[in-house]
């Protein structure tokens, strides 16, 4: 996935129920929750795991109807999920939760009834739409002027009033951001739906009329060491109803959110809980707790701005609108209120939106957020950003800061074919958590890079989001070597006093580097790399693994190199300051960049 997206259309995946086997033997998952447990003829599933079967589900009701109404001819797949997209509810969720909304099976087969094209032009059915295209993804400069243009086809049986908008998600009207404590010790217990307790404390907030999207979350104090911990949240509307719950799926993410599409207006109450005291798990200290109230705003213009559309006819509308200048990744919508006499209900238009990061002669910035995940194991939130590097670029960095080292980051820099060149945490050589990433890449193939910032798994719980900065740099390497030999015509004896080269190093980045001199020939060679730990038993960090692998394997030829200081498994170590380290080359053929015996100074 290059480009911007978001997900196509949402499913059912929270937690429902499967039919299951009662023979145990062969469904060993088909249990209750009594101990010891017993046959059930029903299981718990959600995710992906559901949602994914129910839309392949819906997929295969379309083509069937399809075909009953159009000589047996089957859809194309485009089709199928043009229909399936055009036909989903729109929940006002943002876009990139819900795409182009909740699937509907019952529209999407009355509009694969109705659909007129080269195959048949049966009679239309039902109150449903189909849009051309159905969703659509901009990568271009801050700012940037846009026009995007939508074909709205009414497939069903009577007339549609329509009144489209392009809307983005507004900053809040309303919120608020408070410290609790979470003590189990002495705190109150609920059983939850297995019937174990669970320790508790409640926050009431109040929701102003009006607002159209609640926002809550928490950040727990999480123990990179130690034992693992987990909280909660849930809230419950006012009417006393449980309308959200985080569903951790891990401990020690440090991190929950939860979301609610136009909430009702009144007094909410939070429940922040974890296990009681001596349970695994059983967190005790202070909890972050914050909650904000939207509106959705006016991204742009689209004309016309009403439409009437008679059943089998088609308009166009036009959206007009400039890009976001802040760099990096945004969703946008074309929603549709409708005149509502038939109880119609009709899906958005997606627009998944690219703003790149402004490049300049010397390299460029960009700024975010983050936060954490929901603690599944080997996930968390990712964002991506673009940039276009020119040509002539020796050498280029991207540097990145954050003001808290526990957020546990991963950094990639993706080439315009797709390669990942470069990929580091924020953490130095000796295994310690900073509060910097430095990524490199020598002689960066022209074209459009991409960086993808991850969030592996913890954070520290001390807040609930942080900013990051970060900085990319163009020939900004500092690495002298006076007087090594760089032309092919140059001879050194193998009998004569060995060449001592100084190498003159310079740090520029945030955070300690290892570095070393490497001399080779311009050829490739194979190189066996045998066996080695996957994890090596030096590291602390839990969930990381620690391996290397030499980059770009050349032939040595005649050529011997050395490192004289050598700090790490031959690496020099280099903080901010600069060392000096020394090349010592002996040949009796030609030395240089570009010859036979040709050798480069590498900066790693």
């Amino acid at each position: 996935m290059t480009g911007p997206r978001t997900p196509d259309v949402l499913a059912p995946g929270d937690l429902g129920w499967a039919l299951c086997s009662t023979n145990i033997a062969l469904y060993a998952d088909c249990t209750n929750y009594a101990t010891p447990a017993a046959p059930a003829p029903i299981q718990d599933f959600g995710g992906t795991s559901e949602a994914s079967p129910l839309t392949a589900g819906e997929a295969a009701l379309v083509i069937q109807a399809y075909r009953s109404t159009h000589h047996g001819a089957t859809p194309p797949p485009a089709l199928v999920k043009q229909i399936i997209m055009s036909t989903a509810t729109d929940l006002s969720a943002p876009p990139s939760e819900q795409g182009a909304g909740l699937i509907n099976a019952y529209a999407a087969v009355n509009a694969a009834l109705s659909i007129a094209d080269e195959n048949g032009s049966p009679k239309g059915r039902g109150a449903s739409l189909v849009n051309y295209p159905s969703s659509a993804s901009i990568v271009d400069s801050p700012n940037a002027r846009e026009e995007l243009q939508f074909a709205i086809s009414n497939t069903g049986s009577h007339d549609q009033d329509l009144t489209p908008a392009l809307e983005i998600l507004g900053p809040p009207i309303a919120g608020q951001a408070l410290t609790l404590t979470l003590n189990p010790a002495v705190d109150p217990t609920f059983p939850n739906v297995t019937g174990s307790p669970r320790s508790y404390i409640t926050q009431q907030f109040n929701v102003p009329r009006g607002a159209q999207h609640l926002d809550a979350a928490i950040a727990w104090k999480a123990p990179f060491f130690g034992p693992a911990v987990i909280a909660y949240i849930a809230l419950l509307d006012p009417s006393g109803r449980n309308a959200a719950y985080s569903l951790p799926q891990g401990f020690s993410s440090g991190y929950a959110h939860v979301d609610i599409v136009y909430p009702s207006a009144g007094t909410w109450t939070a429940i922040i809980f974890t296990r009681p005291a001596g349970v695994s798990g059983s967190y005790s200290g202070p909890v972050q707790f914050s909650w904000s109230a939207e509106r959705y705003v006016s991204f742009g213009s689209v004309w016309p701005s009403t439409l009437h559309l008679a059943p089998g006819e088609t308009q166009h509308v036009t959206a007009k609108f400039r890009m976001p200048a802040q760099p990096g990744d945004q969703g946008v919508a074309i929603r549709f209120a409708c005149s509502g006499k038939h109880g119609d209900y009709h899906s958005e238009i997606p627009i998944a939106l690219r703003t790149l990061v402004p490049i300049g002669h010397g390299g460029g910035s960009f700024s975010g957020t983050l936060t954490g995940g929901n603690g599944r194991d080997a996930t968390g939130p990712a964002q991506t950003y673009a940039f276009d590097v020119p040509h002539g670029v020796n050498n280029m960095s991207l540097s990145l800061q954050v003001p808290d080292n526990l957020y546990l980051l991963e950094g990639l820099l993706i080439d315009p074919t797709g390669m990942q060149l470069s990929v580091e945490p924020n953490v130095d050589v000796t295994g310690t958590p900073v509060f910097a990433m430095q990524l490199d890449r020598a002689n960066p193939k022209p074209g459009r890079w991409r960086f993808i910032l991850l969030v592996d798994y913890y954070t520290s719980g001390m807040e609930i989001s942080i900013p990051f900065t970060a900085q990319i740099g163009f020939n900004t390497a500092q690495i002298t070597a006076t007087g090594l030999p760089n032309d092919p015509h140059i001879k050194l004896s193998a009998s004569a006093t060995p060449l001592v080269v100084p190498i003159n190093i310079t740090n520029n980045g945030g955070i300690t580097e290892s570095y070393f001199a490497d001399a080779r020939l311009e050829g490739l060679t194979t190189l066996p790399l045998g066996t080695f730990e996957a994890c090596l038993p030096a590291t602390q960090l839990p969930n990381a693994c620690w391996g290397g692998v030499p980059a770009h394997p050349s032939p040595c030829g005649s050529v011997r190199g050395s490192v004289d200081g050598p700090d790490h498994h031959g690496c020099l170590r280099v903080d901010r300051l600069h060392r000096w380290v020394h090349w010592r080359a002996r040949s009796d053929g030609a030395i240089g960049g570009h010859g036979h015996g040709g050798c480069h100074v590498v900066g790693a």
